[in-house]
């Protein structure tokens, strides 16, 4: 039961399509600004979703595909992406309050050690914020936020 109110959360205020807008900053202070969609889906018989991101940062594409579901035994959320740039994430974690879905990775990028927290703040049935900060060897690394907008009709 408890399986079916933490995805099916989820599920009922991010399966659509979405406009986003995406800003990353760097440690340097530098700012690439991008605009894409994403496409949210139901997956795994409807226990699950999948989110398809596209979009272009600074002229770049770049693409993501995510399995997010919740785990019954950890009693966790976990999202599973895999992005065009060759990374591959499992994010974990779960309801911070009833607008804000907090997930965790941990592992090694570039070499080193790193760490991103992925925060998933809903403003309105229509608008969800999306801010991911990353730590790399204990230092500050990219933070991207993101805005995504459902689209209508």
């Amino acid at each position: 039961m408890q399986q079916l109110t933490e995805m099916g959360r989820l599920r009922d205020r991010f399966v659509g399509e979405w406009d986003i807008e995406v800003n990353l900053s760097m440690p340097d202070g530098s700012v690439m600004k991008g605009r894409g969609t994403a496409a949210v889906r139901e997956a795994a018989g409807g226990e699950g979703i999948r989110s398809d991101l596209r979009f272009t940062l600074d002229g770049k594409p770049y693409t993501e595909t995510d399995l997010w579901r919740y785990e019954p035994e950890e009693e966790t959320i976990h999202m599973i992406g895999s992005g065009s740039d060759g990374t591959v994430h499992d994010h974990a974690g779960g309801w911070k309050d009833a607008d804000t879905l907090e997930l965790h990775w941990q592992g090694r990028e570039g070499g080193q050690e790193a760490k991103e927290t992925i925060t998933v703040a809903w403003e309105s049935p229509d608008t969800v914020r999306i801010r991911s900060e990353t730590t790399v060897d204990g230092k500050p690394g990219p933070v991207m936020d993101s805005v995504g907008r459902r689209r209508k009709g």
